[in-house]
């Protein structure tokens, strides 16, 4: 639903909502049910998704939606 550069990606894991930024730590996480709001200092992408992996490593966040 996506590619390219952003400021910041918002989405919700069993924890609870978190936001990925500039020079986040590597990490990878499951999704929970909700929305992903990609920003990219122009706009506000947003989908919405039940289940989801999210993997963040140098900088570069790849996610895998519904799956």
């Amino acid at each position: 639903f996506f590619r390219g550069s952003a400021l910041s990606l918002s989405a919700t894991n069993k924890t609870g909502p978190f936001d990925v930024l500039f020079n986040h730590s590597n990490f990878f996480s499951l999704l929970s049910s909700g929305r992903v709001s990609v920003n990219t200092g122009f706009e506000k992408v947003e989908i919405d998704i039940e289940s989801g992996f999210i993997k963040v490593t140098n900088n570069s966040v790849v996610l895998f939606a519904n799956i």
